[in-house]
């Protein structure tokens, strides 16, 4: 279902996001001249990252608060 699609799709936005922020901060400490501006960049890049996945999974969310709403989605969605 699209619910799921999306849901999944923004998990593996975020896991993506981290491994590759991961991986370079790892080679960003193996550097012998490491720029601190280099430091920001990667996190931003994450941040931009972890806000992209969310995005998806609130979309997901929202869709199944629509097609099946309730007492309890609706009052969650309205907290979101």
């Amino acid at each position: 279902s699209a619910k799921c699609l999306l849901s999944v799709s923004g998990t593996l936005i975020i896991f993506s996001g981290a491994i590759i922020a991961f991986i370079r901060y790892a080679c960003w400490r193996c550097r012998a001249v490491a720029q601190p501006s280099d430091l920001s960049h990667i996190r931003l890049d994450l941040g931009q990252s972890i806000i992209l996945g969310l995005e998806f999974i609130v979309a997901a969310a929202v869709i199944e608060t629509t097609t099946t709403p309730d007492y309890y989605s609706v009052g969650i969605l309205v907290i979101v």
